[in-house]
């Protein structure tokens, strides 16, 4: 989600984008003091905004089947790591 623009001392632009609500805190800790009010008084509105990304995303990424994948990438990691560990002592006895 972008947060708004920031203008360099040299005239160029770029966006202010968060994901999440602890970049949000993060970037309000950058903040000098007086403007953290008005920030602080907008953080519901950005935490709903970054709430309803995510929740897009998740809908999203299940209906693309990612969840699953995901569950067999990680069997397949789990997998990979056991044999490593069964083979490993074979290799150190050689």
């Amino acid at each position: 989600m972008t947060l708004g623009m920031v203008q360099l001392p040299d005239g160029q632009t770029f966006p202010i984008q968060i994901s999440t609500t602890n970049e949000f805190y993060r970037l309000l800790r950058l903040i000098p003091v007086p403007d953290q009010p008005a920030l602080q008084a907008a953080f519901p509105a950005v935490q709903d905004a970054v709430s309803a990304i995510k929740k897009r995303w998740d809908t999203e990424a299940a209906r693309c089947g990612l969840p699953t994948l995901d569950h067999h990438a990680n069997a397949a990691h789990d997998r990979a790591k056991s044999l490593l560990a069964r083979l490993l002592p074979a290799v150190e006895n050689a």
